[in-house]
């Protein structure tokens, strides 16, 4: 997420192909899982070491295109321009062709440092698993789309710019719902900010949480980091942003955005910084989570 840092006393919150082998010595250490969780543990972990693999966004989009190549999912690039920032963001169409469309997104480009695993690595995996699950069993009643955004870190660039695209053809092509992936690597809870109170994301994450036993905390604009879900906020589009981390930096996070003076949690130590790298992820705790965030949308859906 962008800027945390700045906003909060300093503290910024803001290939495929790697050997298997690589992937098990950075979770060698984390508690043992039954053989089906550790299967979709090492498959999360190997894309998010392929997207960190570089520090470019040219070497992180190259990774994600790879791997929509291996899972022959098609793709188009959109190229940007805004004052002196320019990018690509990229985008993947998943039918049916329906008259409303459900959005995901999540940036890939990171900072100066680290290898932004958690910031933002971790996120667009988790797409990468959202795209092969909706290519194998589409949506019913809305069309998919998936954006992965560049140039986050350089001031919302690339959802600003897809935005503006949206709002430069008609309010007919805007998406019914957009969901945000930012941070999203390993915890105990889901965090999300829900733009109006009872929406229809924010109910449909709610049930698949608690279906899952896997707690859900909301908090409104003010209270949840920037992030590129501001651009839709302001867009006027129904949206939701969505964190993966543990619930007692949720609570620590949520203090400090409040003014408080209180040591920063973990997450506050890790991105922007040479840490926010490969040990930072608990594949364990996202295997869990995945499955969550499909069911979530497959009820958006449905409602």
């Amino acid at each position: 997420m962008r800027f945390l840092l700045v906003a909060i006393l300093t503290f910024g919150f803001s290939a495929f192909a790697l050997a298997q082998e690589a992937v098990e010595d950075d979770i060698q250490d984390q508690q043992p899982v039954d053989a089906e969780l550790t299967s979709a543990g090492l498959e999360f972990a190997a894309r998010v070491r392929a997207v960190t693999s570089s520090a470019t966004s040219t070497g992180r989009m190259a990774a994600v295109t790879e791997m929509l190549d291996d899972l022959e999912i098609e793709y188009r690039v959109a190229p940007f321009e805004i004052d002196e920032f320019k990018g690509n963001n990229l985008i993947v169409e998943l039918g049916p062709k329906a008259d409303e469309t459900i959005l995901l997104g999540a940036h890939f480009d990171q900072v100066g440092v680290g290898q932004g695993a958690v910031d933002n690595a971790c996120s667009c995996a988790l797409l990468v698993e959202m795209v092969e699950q909706f290519q194998a069993t589409p949506l019913t009643n809305h069309s998919l789309e998936v954006v992965f955004f560049d140039q986050e870190e350089t001031g919302l660039v690339g959802s600003k710019a897809y935005v503006a695209a949206l709002k430069a053809l008609n309010d007919k092509k805007q998406p019914k719902h957009f969901l945000n992936f930012d941070i999203f690597g390993y915890g105990d809870s889901l965090w999300l900010m829900g733009a109006e109170k009872g929406d229809a994301i924010e109910k449909a994450i709610a049930k698949a949480g608690k279906e899952a036993d896997l707690p859900v905390i909301v908090s409104g604009v003010k209270e949840y980091p920037p992030g590129d879900h501001l651009s839709f906020v302001e867009g006027g589009i129904s949206t939701i942003a969505i964190t993966l981390i543990d619930q007692a930096e949720i609570l620590k996070v949520q203090s400090l955005l409040k003014g408080k003076r209180i040591a920063p949690p973990p997450i506050l130590q890790t991105i922007h910084t040479p840490d926010d790298n490969m040990s930072k992820i608990d594949a364990k705790e996202v295997a869990r989570a995945i499955p969550v965030i499909e069911s979530a949308i497959r009820l958006l859906d449905e409602s």
